[in-house]
């Protein structure tokens, strides 16, 4: 098993969302100058399709997810507050800017809609935009939207993300014993169960640590049908507590986070 691709951040990789066409959606902060940027990548490849993207809020911005290759971005109301405001809709591809609408906040997407909602003056209002154009459509009523599924950008896609591992349960038979010792030392672990195989992320405290509060490495491993180790890496030295889904699966590649600015792809399916 190897490395197929890695690709270099010069800021702290903070968020990876993967979409159902193939491409890896990062989001880079830098807490010392309080500035977000975001780039697209070829999953394939590890190509960047645009990088150092930016709009003129430069932190208090966020990915609100994306549908039928548009990005949604939102701000926040106020920094103090978790409430989102504002939609900007991004072509993924391209990077191109579709439209904004600071009047509105996302709700769901579904087919060529996208629904938002708008505090009117007695109460919350709900509308219809059109996906590309974000024009209005109409105006509905929470009873009309509330009952609508939300479109997901991963349906029929083979897009796994970690869930957390009860250390003191048993995982899954393809383990067979590999690092279980380790695991049940952690402080915290999550895994992924791909196929036959296992990946397992987890937290152990970095030697010489303070005992109170002791600094965390992070290993990462992958065990095959057999319970063979097959790939292990150590992607974080240091930190101070565990930083959950710094990897996921998508087809038959993992990507995982190495040194918060390092972005790895490994090829489950080779030897």
């Amino acid at each position: 098993m190897k490395i197929s691709w890695t690709h270099q951040s010069k800021e702290i990789i903070w968020r990876l969302l993967p979409t159902s066409s193939n491409l890896l959606i990062g989001e880079a902060r830098n807490p010392e100058m309080k500035q977000v940027s975001f780039f697209c990548i070829d999953a394939r490849t590890g190509k960047p399709f645009w990088q150092n993207l930016t709009f003129d809020e430069q932190w208090w911005v966020g990915i609100e997810g994306v549908h039928r290759d548009v990005l949604f971005f939102h701000e926040f109301a106020t920094p103090e507050l978790p409430e989102h405001k504002k939609i900007r809709a991004v072509k993924t591809v391209s990077g191109e800017q579709l439209w904004v609408n600071e009047e509105v906040q996302f709700f769901k997407a579904s087919g060529n809609v996208v629904y938002v909602s708008k505090m009117g003056f007695e109460q919350q209002q709900f509308f219809e935009l059109d996906l590309l154009g974000g024009s209005i459509r109409r105006e509905i009523s929470f009873e009309d939207v509330s009952g609508l599924e939300a479109e997901s950008d991963f349906s029929g896609t083979n897009i796994q993300f970690p869930s957390h591992l009860n250390k003191d349960e048993s995982i899954a038979n393809s383990l067979k014993g590999i690092v279980v010792k380790e695991i049940k030392s952690s402080v915290y672990a999550e895994h992924i169960e791909h196929g036959a195989q296992v990946i397992v992320g987890y937290y152990l405290p970095a030697e010489k640590s303070n005992q109170e509060h002791p600094m965390l490495n992070q290993y990462l491993m992958v065990g095959d049908s057999r319970g063979k180790q097959v790939f292990q890496d150590v992607i974080n030295v240091g930190v101070s507590y565990p930083t959950p889904d710094g990897f996921l699966c998508m087809n038959d590649t993992l990507y995982y986070i190495r040194n918060r600015k390092e972005l790895v792809a490994v090829d489950l399916s080779s030897e």
